[in-house]
């Protein structure tokens, strides 16, 4: 769930402060996303503006591993709905397969 938001958030509009979550900018300030991706009319823009296209390797990496948590989402929620209920009975044998497949990858992560 929210997991997903921010991966999102990450991926197609980083920097962008969320209004809905408490303290957004605490957590973009904490990850340096500021520093790649300033909002306009912000004391950070004013900070970092010149300096921010110097980190697009940096907002490159948070992008690529957004996409990486998206996409471990999406499989997460196609191994917990879609294999579990197959027609043939064996959706739970290999649900259990990949959810122990999934605890290594994210314990890599």
């Amino acid at each position: 769930g929210a997991m997903t938001v921010f991966a999102g958030r990450d991926l197609f509009f980083p920097g962008t402060i969320l209004s809905i979550v408490p303290r957004d900018d605490i957590y973009l300030e904490w990850t340096n996303a500021l520093r790649h991706s300033p909002p306009d009319g912000s004391p950070e823009a004013l900070e970092h503006g010149l300096e921010a296209p110097l980190f697009v390797g940096d907002k490159f990496v948070s992008q690529y591993m957004a996409l990486h948590l998206l996409l471990l989402c999406f499989f997460k929620f196609v191994s917990a709905v879609g294999i579990r209920y197959r027609s043939d009975g064996r959706g739970e044998v290999q649900a259990k397969m990949l959810w122990t497949a999934q605890f290594v990858g994210n314990a890599m992560v």
